[in-house]
């Protein structure tokens, strides 16, 4: 069983991820998107997976630490994400590959929300293990599915690095 990373440890607490999904419902996601198109400086045509979420959620709304940490990992998942090439399609229905990982996180969290009308998403944090490839990068799984309703639904899952655990004591 894989170790918590520092940062997995507080977004994978149901608390959080709770508090993000509610966001991105069938219903939360077309208030996301009113949201975002008030904000004065948010653009959804060039938005980039992650930085609309201190917009969407308030600060005070965030559980635990997490609202200081996001900046800080989320900056350092897309540092990781843009070092690995990608090769899946954004969709089923989008041919398109984006080169980097990152890349790909951008792209399908686009469509979600630039879709008429948006898709819902279902966001997770999983951990590596330590004998996984490449242990310490981060990593994304991209699912799409649908809905009970059959409307698409993207199952978007940030894999966070393998840490070994503290030493304890001095």
């Amino acid at each position: 069983m894989a170790e918590k990373s520092f940062f997995a440890g507080f977004y994978q607490d149901p608390k959080f991820i709770d508090a993000m999904n509610k966001n991105y419902t069938t219903d939360g996601i077309k208030r996301s998107v009113l949201a975002l198109k008030a904000h004065p400086s948010f653009s959804l045509t060039t938005m980039k997976w992650g930085e609309y979420q201190p917009i969407l959620t308030p600060r005070d709304k965030w559980p635990g630490k997490t609202y200081e940490l996001w900046q800080e990992s989320m900056l350092a998942a897309r540092d990781s994400l843009a070092m690995q090439t990608n090769t899946q399609n954004v969709s089923p229905t989008d041919n398109a590959t984006p080169a980097t990982k990152c890349d790909l996180a951008d792209a399908v969290i686009r469509k979600c929300f630039n879709s008429v009308p948006p898709i819902q998403i279902v966001i997770a944090v999983e951990v590596k293990d330590a004998a996984a490839a490449n242990p310490t990068a981060h990593d994304l799984k991209i699912e799409w599915t649908t809905t009970a309703g059959g409307a698409p639904r993207l199952n978007f899952t940030m894999i966070c690095p393998y840490e070994p655990p503290m030493a304890k004591g001095g």
